[in-house]
């Protein structure tokens, strides 16, 4: 295994998020917008994202440094669940490697976790 990370974060935190455009666009990719709004918990899955996108960057261990930016970092839903679909220079770091992803959510947290092998 290269690395793991893990991310949690309180929902509560990004609540005033989904009010925020610019915000929105610069962190979430169009297709990740999609899902937010079309999901029943909007904010529980946007916050599911937001640590998805966190647990990456401490699984990769390269920090927001080295160029890699939040929508290099896409979380998919497919037939088996969520996963990680990286551009940029988060695709140039993942070739080769495996990226597995998780993710739960209680009334109050999501947690992601990450490993890159």
């Amino acid at each position: 295994m290269f690395g793991m990370g893990i991310d949690i974060i309180e929902i509560s935190r990004i609540f005033g998020w989904a009010d925020d455009r610019v915000l929105l666009d610069s962190i979430f990719t169009p297709a990740e917008i999609e899902s937010i709004s079309g999901n029943i918990s909007p904010v529980k899955h946007m916050a599911s994202i937001f640590a998805a996108k966190e647990a990456f960057m401490k699984a990769a261990g390269t920090g927001w440094s080295s160029g890699i930016g939040w929508k290099d970092i896409e979380i998919v839903k497919d037939d088996g669940g969520f996963s990680i679909r990286p551009h940029g220079r988060a695709g140039e770091f993942c070739i080769d490697r495996r990226v597995l992803l998780t993710l739960s959510t209680t009334e109050t947290l999501a947690t992601a976790m990450v490993t890159i092998g």
